[in-house]
């Protein structure tokens, strides 16, 4: 999911954000104005493959919408906590190795 995160919050032409690792945590920051270049790479986005990433980009662009003429500079910023990691190639291999009862059956 933290690709998601890069992809839309790497407007073209635009600084990319910044990030930090942590054990649990991952924030991702992006200065604004930055010309509009966050609001029309957001307003170009379709139907995501998922959604949790249609939600993403919604809610950013209710974010890049909503600091507008309030304040002369703004950061967005996304905190994600990890909750999980990946599976390890080691465990699909292992995976394979293993057919299914059911597989089995009749």
């Amino acid at each position: 999911m933290g690709d998601v995160f890069i992809r839309w919050l790497n407007a073209p032409g635009g600084l990319p954000p910044a990030i930090i690792h942590a054990d649990r945590f991952e924030v991702y920051s992006y200065d604004l104005p930055d010309g509009g270049r966050l609001g029309r790479h957001l307003a170009v986005a379709g139907p995501q493959w998922a959604p949790e990433s249609d939600q993403f980009v919604g809610r950013l662009r209710e974010a890049v919408g909503a600091w507008e003429g309030s304040v002369d500079r703004a950061v967005l910023v996304v905190l994600r906590e990890v909750v999980g990691g990946l599976t390890l190639d080691e465990e699909v291999l292992a995976s394979l190795s293993v057919v299914p009862d059911w597989l089995l059956e009749g």
